[in-house]
């Protein structure tokens, strides 16, 4: 790098490419060339009063977000870029400069020759080819597919747990302000209206409080800023993934919009995420989640649970997808030892592992009556076929019937056998395939 002229453009190349690179000052006759001047054709984007361009390298390509010549936005200028400095996340546009360059011209005022300052405030960026989430706002009758909508919601919802984890409220979340890299990787960027918090603090009173309607937390009327005001704007954008609209005050609602399509068998997770988006827009900020790690933690749980098995498109009109609550479940973690302890003397065996679950939700797939519709149809199903999957387990146990107390064992060979509290004893002579369990008779 020639520090006696600055970055070239090959050193910006290197850049772009080394993960480990920190963003640094920019000279503007650089981010003029590879703009090529900031030609309106390679105008990409446009927020508030900045535009965005796309920069053209030998070897890549950089997004430039150039904005206006006015002193009116140097407090915002310099906003952006005490975030982005701070900030590396997966999830969160890699940030790799920015150019504060103030020039003296000469020009003519009131018939006199005097200097005026022109000053260029441009940030550096890598550029995201998909563009913002925008564009992929869609009902559930179009667009994307559930599972990539699912990882577009838990993406932003890392993102933004980043931020508030380094003390960084946004203040301006939405769909525009959200950008998918080529494998629909969400991004948040624009940092324009964000404050950074002190280590303590919580919240924060301004008469200036931005951002754009429809995302906006209703307390913006009194000025209050606190992490419940992005927890708003999330969950706008979640009922948006889930229905194309802002709002959504009823489970069925988006339920119904979605019972016709193959992405029903993941309904677990639609409803998890419906659930979310009403609580996030709740207009009490106390009735919101309580911070984005809780609601990562909701997410992540319908990823561990569920095994989803295929159904044909034509058959979706004749099967629902529930959800059935196993109460008493302990999962089984050791081997053959453990199994005859907990056969022998399950006391033993709960005081020795620790590990009795009070409460498992799983995902239970079953066949209403031809006679009935499904729009009159809330069955409590008799048969249930057991589909959930414990990830990295070999064995685990499921307490199907609390009334008996009857606990199955399942073992990895896709066996189980039936433990009788009552009786303190196991039948493993009794095997049954994990598949297809009929939960009524036991």
């Amino acid at each position: 790098m020639d520090r006696r002229g600055g970055i070239t453009q090959t050193d910006l190349e290197y850049m772009l490419h080394d993960e480990d690179a920190e963003p640094m000052a920019l000279p503007f006759p650089l981010l003029e060339k590879i703009t090529d001047y900031f030609s309106d054709e390679l105008i990409i984007g446009r927020g508030g009063c900045a535009v965005v361009y796309k920069a053209i390298l030998d070897n890549g390509v950089l997004a430039v977000k150039r904005l206006p010549n006015t002193y009116m936005y140097e407090e915002q200028f310099h906003r952006e870029v005490e975030c982005l400095m701070k900030v590396k996340h997966k999830n969160i546009v890699r940030f790799l400069g920015y150019c504060a360059d103030t020039q003296g011209n000469m020009g003519s005022y009131n018939g006199k020759m005097v200097m005026a300052d022109v000053q260029q405030r441009l940030l550096c960026f890598e550029y995201l080819p998909r563009g913002s989430l925008d564009h992929y706002i869609t009902d559930s009758s179009g667009g994307l597919e559930w599972v990539k909508r699912f990882q577009v919601i838990k993406g932003i919802c890392e993102g933004l747990n980043y931020l508030h984890q380094n003390n960084i409220m946004h203040l301006d979340l939405k769909p525009g302000n959200i950008l998918l890299d080529e494998d629909m990787m969400p991004k948040i960027t624009d940092f324009g209206l964000s404050r950074c918090f002190e280590e303590d603090q919580t919240r924060v009173i301004t008469k200036n409080v931005g951002g754009t309607l429809g995302y906006l937390a209703p307390e913006f009327h009194e000025g209050e800023i606190t992490h419940k005001f992005d927890v708003y704007s999330l969950g706008v954008i979640i009922m948006e993934m889930l229905t194309g609209k802002k709002r959504c005050e009823s489970i069925a609602d988006v339920r119904e919009s979605w019972s016709y399509k193959s992405d029903i068998l993941w309904w677990d997770q639609i409803r998890v995420c419906a659930e979310i988006g009403i609580e996030c827009t709740d207009l009490k900020p106390a009735n919101r989640p309580e911070s984005m790690k809780h609601i990562i933690d909701r997410l992540l749980s319908t990823e561990c649970s569920t095994h989803v098995i295929p159904v044909e498109k034509e058959e979706l009109p004749r099967k629902w997808i529930t959800d059935v609550i196993l109460h008493g479940a302990s999962l089984i973690l050791g081997g053959y030892e453990h199994i005859k302890t907990f056969q022998s003397q399950p006391d033993k065996y709960f005081q020795e592992m620790g590990n009795a679950v009070q409460e498992v939700e799983l995902k239970a797939l079953y066949t209403p009556p031809q006679h009935t519709t499904t729009s009159t149809y809330e069955p409590i199903p008799p048969t249930i076929k057991i589909i959930c999957k414990v990830k990295d387990l070999g064995q685990y146990s499921l307490d199907t019937n609390q009334a008996k107390q009857c606990i199955i064992i399942g073992e990895e060979n896709g066996h189980v056998g039936f433990w009788d509290h009552q009786t303190q004893a196991c039948n493993s002579v009794v095997l049954f395939p994990i598949k297809n369990i009929d939960a009524s008779q036991h």
